[in-house]
């Protein structure tokens, strides 16, 4: 994982030649592409709705649907042929070296922006260097300072992703309205978690019939996607913290919804605690020794 600097790739390429996947920061990927839109031409009132579109061409589940997104993007943006031709060139062409940036590019539970190494970069140069060059062998101490205040702070490093309580129980609700549909090897799951999803909704998914982008961001909205990964036999939930985190409500409830993990049992309170207050009977009583008070008076 890096950003977009070609040095870093050719560096990879000679010294690390058995890496088979590079992937490409999605932060600096969008940062490059804010930078380009007054270049290209881009209208204002576009550049949000093609963000937009950039974000849903990076969760696509599969190369082939990427394809038919793209190309209705690509459709729908053609009036921008400078901005067109830069994204293809840099981000999609098979001839860049930074088209790994999407969901179906590597396995889940991957980081997909390098803000990990950016925030130690930034704390080495504010706290320790005071972002001045030192030679090596100076450097070298530094580092390993920085390493050793690291491993003072004695956090806690978790091998697997620690799941909240209170998410439990979200997953448990949601698990009891019985909304899950399964078809070709994948669930599906409706974006709003109340009404169930047509079967009309899932084969225009996973046939990719779809005529316009609108049509398909549209869709895309009323979806939640999850698949069981034989080999790793583990569900995928293709949310954004349920393929980055490998943890989100959508995941647990399918695992729920399966047997592969316990419900929680919820109990409701049967009734308020303590005696109820008669607020009536109580305003009466004092108005009346109010009244009572003034006629005496």
């Amino acid at each position: 994982m890096s950003d977009g600097a070609s040095f870093i790739f050719n560096a990879v390429e000679k010294i690390c030649s058995k890496v088979k996947t590079h992937l490409m920061c999605y932060f600096h990927l969008k940062k490059s592409v804010k930078s380009n839109f007054a270049a290209k031409g881009v209208d204002k009132k576009d550049r949000n709705s093609i963000l937009r579109s950039i974000d849903h061409l990076h969760r696509m589940i599969s190369q082939d649907q990427f394809q038919v997104y793209y190309a209705l993007f690509q459709t729908e943006y053609s009036c921008y042929k400078d901005f067109l031709k830069y994204f293809d060139s840099v981000w999609v062409s098979d001839e860049s070296k930074t088209t790994k940036w999407k969901f179906s590019d590597c396995e889940p539970n991957v980081f997909f922006t390098n803000n990990i190494c950016e925030s130690l970069n930034a704390s080495l140069k504010r706290d320790y260097t005071n972002r001045e060059r030192k030679p090596l062998h100076q450097f070298l101490k530094i580092l390993k300072d920085v390493f050793i205040d690291i491993a003072k702070e004695r956090k806690k490093i978790h091998s697997f992703p620690q799941i909240p309580t209170q998410l439990k129980i979200k997953a448990s609700k949601l698990e009891a309205k019985d909304l899950f549909i399964s078809k070709n090897n994948y669930f599906f799951l409706p974006k709003n978690c109340e009404t169930k999803l047509e079967e009309s909704d899932l084969e225009m998914f996973l046939e990719n019939r779809y005529n316009t982008l609108k049509e398909f961001q549209d869709h895309l909205e009323k979806l939640i996607v999850l698949k069981w990964d034989v080999e790793r036999k583990v569900t995928i939930c293709f949310c954004h913290d349920g393929y980055t985190k490998g943890v989100c409500i959508h995941k647990l409830a399918l695992d729920m919804h399966q047997g592969r993990l316990s419900k929680l049992i919820l109990l409701q309170p049967t009734g308020k605690r303590g005696r109820k207050r008669k607020a009536a009977k109580a305003l009466e009583k004092e108005i009346n020794l109010v009244l009572k008070k003034s006629k005496k008076m």
